[in-house]
């Protein structure tokens, strides 16, 4: 993990700066509810995550109310070119990530 420390740092610096996260902060603010960043060691690089299921019963997740999200499923090749075909080229596609998850 020390070998990618410096672009782990650029990279959360850079999720400051476009207002994905805030932070660091010294006094909490009420009902503040921190989220811990982890590194997920992938290839030759290290990709920060934010952990939204920790801690256990305090977390981002533990507060989104069941029916407040809607279920996402991967869509197959096979049904994505059904549904291309179907809305033609006035169609718009749009995926839900971050713009970073993968840079």
């Amino acid at each position: 993990l020390v070998k990618h420390r410096e672009m782990f740092t650029d990279k959360v610096v850079t999720w400051l700066k476009k207002g994905f996260v805030a932070g660091p902060f010294k006094t909490p603010l009420p009902g503040f509810r921190p989220n811990r960043v982890i590194g997920i060691i992938q290839q030759n690089k290290l990709r920060p995550v934010m952990d939204l299921p920790a801690p256990q019963g305090e977390s981002y997740s533990d507060s989104m109310p069941p029916l407040a999200t809607r279920k996402v499923v991967m869509g197959s090749a096979h049904d994505f070119s059904f549904l291309a075909r179907e809305v033609g080229l006035s169609g718009t596609m749009s995926k839900f990530d971050m713009e970073v998850t993968y840079n």
